[in-house]
């Protein structure tokens, strides 16, 4: 048997064992007592072994009555593997005998009770080999391998043990420990110790085929490519069951797709991605047979060979991965997917499948899933936060590169992650190497050699300083840190020309950066340009009103102006007046060179989000069951996440009138921002512009503000001004926007165990406008004001500040 699902009826026998028929009622109460409490004691315990052997060395009485009562605590699992049994044997025989019934009295119990059960009766009996083993099991589905090969390894001492005592684990649970460990050993990439858990799993069930595609799969992982193709070569096909729709059941058949699992993998080690998705071949014909064997993992390896080769069907691999997880449903999980950090790593198309708020990975892209690690890291506000963020994206970095997974960009996210923790030596020294090796590549990564060029110059290495931020900028002039850091620079070494041009190009891209602001400021400052001054150093002091350097340094430019025959009841007047003429110039033509090509960028992004998947086209109908559900989750609940997925199922089926009809009521009042994008879309397809040209009149006079360029976009066909003047190119918008910043339908929150399975398709068909919120530079905020004494801006924000002497100012 392969599941812990399938055991319960032995675990049920285990669980009668063991007891003393001729003890005494209560006779051992007080032992037993002391057991428990030390089961669920806050105080650190020792190593399990010591305790196990300890626990052994109890008299059997004692061990049978802790036994008793670890089965007592065994309710919520038990019932849990119960439900996930039926749920998933539901789904299969919904294809041949619908009005089965299905007793649901006894479910939602859920996974975190059943581990919770399971840590009592494992606390209560340290030889309960099945409940370490089915805590194990579990805690490897949910995405959290290292305490899974934990509490696994505990299932084995625990086993040895009571197998020395003459009280043997059951074969097939134990087949299940030795199987489940070694899955665990190749999830963390311990490719030596996986193979050592093969072999001894083996040992214990010669030819396990199992077992024998984990050997595959960790002699791929480390790189053993003969070996690997060898042993796919020489191993049998899979036996399954498959849906027969004709004979109402099922009829057996087989599959080649472990041979191809472990040639795939091989390739990957050796950095062939090409070849690694070639050798999988036409999977369309696959991706039905949910009743496989391991199509989780799978999938999930078939989308990131995918990913890795560039083709975008790795969303939908990896979401299928997902969907057939074990207890999928059964914890909390969300989607995500990010835009770059680093070259076009992570694939803003290719999602990652989390659980329990973010913590542990379930599947989809291993590099989205760090980067989403770094974004906690940097905007989080809580230190503990960060540190754990932190620990997991290094974690997931370092089981990517022993993967071979784009092993550069690995070390160019672990260098940022590195700097952003103030660990300089480390961060240099993957940087630099992620350097080299884009360039051996032919590539150059911008905000590498930005974060190289910082390091240099805090340690003095101006020139050498310039050279990389010059790189940086020229691979990405995006980069407003960049820019602001080169201004920085270029006075030091007096081209105040240069610096004040590099100034200029930062804030055209970060207006409200306060560093950016200070630096401009002082610059005019030192050149006598009062006015320009006292106008960028009001802004920042505005943005940064606790900053006392700006405020001193502003108050010196005032008093400077007068010292200088200014004119003070006029000083006002013209700051004011600069400020304007700053502000309404808006972006300069080099930052929006096409307009008309940038907004066709734009409507190309939102029909490629609109257009129907080619992978669901042929099943939409406007009466089909996803509608009727979801229509009557919205009726019923008034959920705007369920109206958004009903109005993306209307526009997917061409049902326009009835999306519109939908939307229109909250408009202006409670609509998301996704939303606003579909109703704005669906009054242009019917060629109604009312609330197009209300939107753009609420922008333009300022009542209303929007930073979300495909609401622009789509607003522009009702506009009748000239381009100078529209919202998306004139500067009358949030400059700081990201074309990865705005999702349209962040379906996550769907049920999928509702029957609304289009809805997973729709968000693996088009992922590319995302989940997630992070913005271009969210590396280069302004991140430790408070950590500068007096809240100067650290390197990350456009280097290290320069300090003159007292009450001169410096850079920042």
């Amino acid at each position: 048997m392969r599941h812990w699902g399938l055991l319960s009826i032995l675990l049920c026998l285990v669980m009668t064992t063991g007891c003393s028929q001729n003890r005494k009622a209560g006779l051992l109460q007080e032992d037993v007592a002391k057991v428990e409490k030390a089961a669920v004691a806050e105080a650190e315990a020792p190593p399990f072994a010591t305790k196990l052997e300890n626990y052994m060395q109890l008299s059997s009485a004692v061990r049978d009555d802790a036994r008793r009562q670890a089965n007592s605590k065994l309710d919520y699992y038990e019932r849990f593997e119960k439900e996930n049994y039926e749920h998933s044997d539901s789904k299969q025989r919904f294809w041949y005998y619908r009005n089965y019934y299905i007793d649901r009295s006894t479910w939602g119990v859920g996974l975190g009770n059943s581990i919770t059960g399971l840590k009592v009766a494992t606390g209560m009996d340290p030889s309960y080999t099945e409940a370490w083993g089915a805590m194990g099991h579990l805690l490897l589905s949910s995405g959290d391998p290292v305490s899974a090969r934990e509490y696994l390894d505990n299932a084995l001492l625990a086993s040895r043990a009571r197998s020395d005592a003459g009280d043997p684990v059951d074969e097939d649970i134990m087949l299940v420990i030795h199987q489940d460990r070694a899955w665990a050993l190749r999830d963390l990439t311990l490719w030596d110790e996986g193979l050592a858990a093969v072999h001894e799993g083996l040992k214990f069930k010669k030819g396990d085929q199992d077992l024998v595609l984990i050997k595959g799969l960790l002699l791929a992982g480390a790189g053993r490519y003969s070996e690997a193709n060898s042993l796919a070569v020489r191993m049998p096909p899979y036996d399954y069951k498959k849906v027969d729709f004709w004979h109402y059941g099922y009829s057996n058949t087989s599959t080649n797709f472990a041979q191809l699992w472990i040639k795939s993998q091989a390739l990957l080690a050796i950095g062939d991605y090409e070849m690694a998705r070639q050798v999988l071949g036409e999977l369309k014909n696959r991706e039905d047979r949910f009743f496989v064997p391991h199509m989780a993992r799978f999938w999930n390896d078939v989308g990131l060979v995918a990913e890795l080769a560039g083709e975008e069907r790795g969303a939908r691999y990896y979401a299928l991965g997902f969907i057939s997880r074990p207890y999928e449903g059964y914890y909390p999980w969300q989607g995500s997917n990010l835009q770059p950090l680093v070259l076009n790593v992570p694939d803003s198309r290719m999602p990652v499948y989390t659980s329990f708020g973010g913590k542990f990975y379930v599947g989809g892209s291993i590099l989205t899933y760090a980067a989403l690690q770094m974004n906690t890291l940097s905007t989080s506000p809580f230190e503990k936060q960060k540190q754990v963020a932190s620990a997991r994206a290094l974690f997931a970095l370092n089981l990517a590169e022993r993967r071979n997974i784009r092993p550069a960009v690995c070390r160019a996210m672990r260098g940022r992650i590195h700097y952003t923790n103030n660990h300089r030596k480390e961060a240099r020294v993957e940087l630099v190497a992620a350097r080299k090796a884009f360039k051996e590549q032919g590539k150059v990564d911008g905000g590498t050699s930005l974060l190289i060029g910082l390091l240099e110059m805090s340690d003095g290495h101006n020139e050498t300083a310039t050279a990389l931020l010059t790189e940086a900028v020229e691979a990405d002039d995006q980069l407003a840190a960049g820019w602001r850091t080169l201004g920085v620079l270029h006075v030091k070494a007096g081209n105040k020309v240069l610096a004040e041009a590099a100034m200029d190009k930062a804030l055209r891209l970060e207006p409200n950066s306060v560093s950016g602001l200070y630096n401009r400021g002082l610059l005019k400052l030192q050149d006598k340009r009062f006015v320009g001054s006292v106008a960028d150093l009001e802004r920042a002091y505005k943005l940064d009103p606790e900053n006392h350097e700006i405020q001193r340094v502003l108050q010196m430019a005032a008093t400077s102006y007068r010292a200088n025959g200014g004119d003070p009841s006029t000083l006002r007047l013209q700051v004011e007046e600069y400020q304007v003429v700053a502000v309404s110039d808006g972006p300069p033509l080099d930052l929006v060179a096409d307009p008309a090509a940038l907004v066709a960028q734009l409507n190309a992004e939102i029909a490629a989000f609109f257009s129907v998947p080619d992978s669901i086209a042929a099943t939409l109908s406007p009466n089909d069951e996803v509608l009727k559900t979801l229509a009557i989750r919205y009726q019923k609940s008034g959920d705007p996440d369920v109206r958004r997925a009903l109005a993306l199922a209307y526009l997917d089926r061409g049902m326009n009138l009835e999306a519109q009809a939908l939307l229109a009521p909250g408009w202006g009042v409670d609509l998301l921002p996704g939303e606003e994008v579909m109703l704005l879309y669906v009054d242009r397809l019917l060629g109604q512009q009312e609330r197009g040209d209300a939107l753009a009149a609420a922008l333009i006079s300022g009542e209303t503000f929007t930073d979300n360029r495909h609401l622009m976009s789509l607003m522009n066909d009702s506009m009748r001004l000239p381009w100078w003047k529209h919202p998306v190119n004139g500067g009358h918008h949030n400059e700081e926007y990201s074309a990865d910043t705005f999702g349209l339908a962040d379906l996550a929150s769907i049920d999928f165990m509702m029957g609304v399975n289009y809805t997973e398709l729709r968000i693996a068909a088009h992922p590319n406008l995302g989940y997630a919120d992070p913005l271009r530079n969210r590396w280069f905020y302004e991140i430790d004001a408070a950590n500068q004494g007096n809240s100067q801006a650290s390197a990350v924000n456009g280097g290290t500040p320069v300090t003159g002497k007292k009450g001169s100012g410096g850079y920042k």
